[in-house]
């Protein structure tokens, strides 16, 4: 569905500041959007849009939250607990932490965290990639944008 400019920032705006920002994939979305329009080549007046498929937008969300994967210790009462930090207001952790997650851990390498760009490489990613373009982009924060389309 093409946006004028204009209404591409409007949709943009209301996103960041609406009332509903309840999620980090709408925040995601911005600067998955806005990373891969920089990418692309300046457009000329008559070619006043660009596209940037689903695929492209999971693979932003996958570089976007795979830091946010690694444990972090935090001090308790009885000591030091290690986990990863939740994503989600419900009990539940979000969708594109847990699929980083069973992905890194079927590619453990001892005690070092597997990089985004090493993760590339390996057997699997392509279906990490697919998992988290419908089960992620599609469904959660490109609903915002493009309504039920």
């Amino acid at each position: 569905m093409p946006f004028s400019a204009e209404d591409f920032l409007e949709t943009m705006q209301r996103l960041i500041l609406g009332n509903d920002l309840n999620s980090t994939y709408k925040l995601a979305l911005v600067l998955a959007i806005a990373d891969r329009a920089c990418e692309l080549p300046l457009r000329t007046s008559s070619e006043p849009t660009f596209h940037i498929t689903y695929t492209a937008l999971a693979e932003e969300f996958l570089r976007i939250y795979w830091p946010q994967v690694k444990p972090f210790e935090t001090p308790t009462k009885d000591g030091i607990v290690s986990g990863v930090l939740r994503q989600s207001i419900n009990n539940h952790q979000a969708l594109i932490i847990t699929l980083i997650a069973d992905f890194q851990r079927r590619h453990e390498d001892g005690p070092r965290t597997l990089t985004f760009c090493e993760a590339k490489s390996k057997d699997g990613y392509a279906r990490l990639l697919k998992r988290c373009t419908a089960d992620v982009v599609r469904k959660n924060p490109l609903q915002y944008i493009q309504g039920s389309c």
